[in-house]
């Protein structure tokens, strides 16, 4: 395989930056910059295939392959053209492109998608007499273009499927958090899987889970099959690597960690809850309990409590919500010991919750703005 140095974007969620810049230097990636909802790196392909495995709080990771310029559509199609598509894509291979940003000239992103995919199937036609079909659900070779003023970014999705989409979550249900964010909101409470851990208010059980898999030392990319298998450049050198990739990751899963509690009052996110853990793998890590969180009795510490309360769709109106708030504070008092990390979108969290949290993070769950409160033990 080459050593060839090569340029990487990771996609994050807005405010997990730092969490996965923290990711990519521990996995000793180089050159690495955190941006606004991305991170830049550079390595080899090994590197980029090593990320789609290994990091917990990645949405993507995108290999760029050129600028190019894009004052207009045909400056963008001729571009695109300079490319050799044919060390990534053949006839016999599927295709998508995914454009977003934009220009004066090019404002809507369907028809700079369609002009991407002429471009490279016109190239592939004179090349080699065929174009790749398209696919637009699970192509071969995802091509992704980003275009801001006038150049554009081209990039190859490594992965194809968003790298949140772990596999352990019911089909039927549309949790509050992503994995990714849940991931993020564990490491950036300080969890490095040494320590007890409870999410008191659960739900489907996604930041328990999240925090069992760093405990465990288990890549989230196990199991999972990424676009990247399926380039025609896989073969040989590539796949040899990528299997050597996949044995480190599984020697590398502890067989112990340390208390990981998962608690839930309601029926149906205690069946999700159960129904995830089981899907995950972990169940022999986190422990499932039934309970109120008004009554929750930890043991003194050290330990780390993170847990996204529920908002009034969940449980009723605001003010049953601002009751649960008042409670939770009061009883957290009694978790002697525990750091405590809660994150809500509610505006008036920290005041109903009746403690000053000691650090603050912006964050946002999907467009949603939203703050992970980090209050310091008892």
């Amino acid at each position: 395989m080459s050593d060839e140095r090569l340029a990487f974007t990771a996609t994050a969620a807005l405010g997990t930056e730092p969490a996965l810049r923290d990711e990519l230097r521990a996995l000793g990636m180089k050159e690495v910059r955190a941006g606004r909802g991305s991170v830049a790196f550079a390595g080899t392909v090994e590197d980029g295939m090593r990320a789609c495995l290994e990091l917990r709080t990645a949405m993507r990771v995108l290999w760029r392959l050129a600028q190019v310029p894009a004052a207009d559509q045909d400056a963008l199609y001729e571009g695109v053209r300079t490319i050799n598509w044919l060390d990534h894509v053949t006839p016999r291979h599927t295709i998508a492109v995914e454009a977003n940003g934009g220009n004066e000239a090019l404002r809507h992103s369907g028809f700079v998608a369609l002009k991407v995919k002429d471009a490279i199937a016109d190239t592939l036609r004179d090349r080699v007499g065929a174009r790749p079909n398209v696919d637009a659900k699970n192509p071969d070779v995802p091509v992704v273009v980003h275009i801001r003023g006038p150049q554009a970014q081209v990039y190859l999705d490594l992965a194809g499927q968003a790298l949140h989409r772990r596999g352990y979550r019911p089909a039927d249900v549309e949790a509050p958090l992503k994995e990714t964010l849940a991931a993020a909101l564990v490491l950036l409470s300080g969890y490095r899987g040494t320590e007890p851990f409870c999410d008191p208010m659960a739900g489907s059980g996604t930041i328990a889970v999240e925090a069992a898999l760093i405990a465990l030392g288990r890549a989230p990319g196990l199991g999972r099959h990424f676009a990247f298998e399926r380039w025609p450049s896989f073969a040989g050198a590539q796949q040899s690597s990528w299997h050597r990739l996949v044995h480190r990751a599984r020697e590398a899963v502890r067989t112990q960690a340390p208390d990981i509690l998962a608690r839930d009052w309601l029926d149906r996110p205690m069946r999700t809850l159960q129904e995830s853990v089981i899907r995950a793998g972990v169940s022999g890590a986190v422990r499932v309990e039934r309970g109120d969180v008004r009554r929750l009795a930890l043991p003194p510490g050290p330990g780390l409590v993170v847990s996204n309360p529920p908002y009034a769709e969940r449980i009723g109106k605001d003010l049953q919500v601002r009751g649960l708030y008042r409670s939770l504070g009061e009883v957290s008092k009694t978790w002697t010991g525990w750091r405590v990390s809660l994150f809500s979108g509610h505006l008036g969290f920290e005041r109903e919750f009746g403690r000053n949290a000691t650090r603050r993070v912006r964050l946002f769950n999907g467009a949603l703005p939203a703050t992970l409160f980090a209050f310091d033990p008892q």
